[in-house]
């Protein structure tokens, strides 16, 4: 087997990229090859603030996803979901097919949350994928135990303020307040998505 050759993508978000950018460096440090996805703005801003912090070897892949000066609260939500994903595919597929035609082709797509479609588009042109989790494994836990036997239990006891949630594996039980608010009936926080 080759020299293996990661792209790791990565939501244009402070959030996301540090917990990327620490994972980059581990798989550097390893001998692995690591392209960085991700827009325009946030690559910019990378160079600006961190230049001198970047991995060495690191090479990057921005795209533009049509918030080239950075997206503002004032912008809706949906339109740049739908940008990001139709252009961030295109430089996927792009960067993929151009590193095998340069003898370097990619042997995994790594993606951060928010991003599930570079798994669709890695499966389109046969790379493995797998998504980078950079949020507690607490929440991992609770995103698990939602869809696999306690989401009719949350709808229909959250709203209730002495309800506490015990999930397997968790040594404290839960509250409303601890729940990430999409699992919640109300979706009050959905937008926070």
């Amino acid at each position: 087997m080759g020299r293996r050759h990661v792209l790791l993508v990565t939501f244009p978000a402070q959030g996301h990229i540090n917990p990327s950018l620490q994972f980059a460096k581990r798989l550097i440090d390893m001998g692995i090859e690591v392209t960085f996805a991700t827009s325009i703005y946030a690559r910019r801003r990378m160079e600006e603030t961190a230049a001198r912090d970047l991995p060495k070897g690191l090479s990057f892949a921005a795209f533009s996803d049509g918030h080239d000066d950075g997206f503002t609260m004032s912008d809706d939500i949906k339109t740049y979901m739908t940008e990001i994903r139709s252009r961030g595919a295109k430089m996927l597929k792009d960067t993929a097919l151009s590193a095998a035609e340069q003898g370097r082709p990619v042997t995994c797509v790594i993606y951060t949350l928010l991003l599930l479609w570079a798994a669709e588009v890695a499966r389109e042109v046969n790379i493995p994928s797998v998504v980078l989790w950079i949020q507690p494994a607490t929440v991992l836990d609770i995103y698990y135990y939602y869809f696999n036997g306690f989401a009719d239990e949350i709808i229909a006891s959250s709203n209730d303020p002495s309800w506490k949630l015990q999930l397997p594996g968790l040594p404290i039980r839960l509250s409303k307040r601890d729940l990430p608010s999409f699992t919640l009936p109300d979706g009050s926080e959905s937008s926070s998505l």
